[in-house]
């Protein structure tokens, strides 16, 4: 992971992220909002991947996606959504079968 810190970003808050992206330690929740904020991204954007069950994140990226869509465009991303869910219903119908 290559980080890239704000001009505005302070010693202490380049000291967290440099040690909470060296560690498997656990950090606080200050720690956590302060690499969030010097990063520029929400604490939910920042610990995305490590989150189990991650539905609102990825709802509001979807919601993101189709509320600048036209008419046209988004009735093509329901017919690929579509399409999609199919394919995995049937490959884990296949799977457990």
């Amino acid at each position: 992971m290559t980080l890239i810190l704000t001009p505005s970003a302070s010693i202490t808050e380049a000291t967290e992220i440099a040690e909470a992206s060296s560690s498997a330690a656990r950090i606080s929740l200050t720690a956590l909002v302060n690499i969030a904020n010097v990063l520029g991204v929400s604490v939910d954007n920042l610990i995305y991947d490590s989150v189990v069950h991650a539905r609102p994140q990825l709802e509001r990226e979807i919601q993101q996606i189709v509320d600048s869509r036209d008419d046209y465009e988004l009735r093509v991303v329901k017919e690929v959504t579509h399409s999609v869910v199919d394919a995995l219903r049937a490959t884990n119908k296949s799977r457990q079968d």
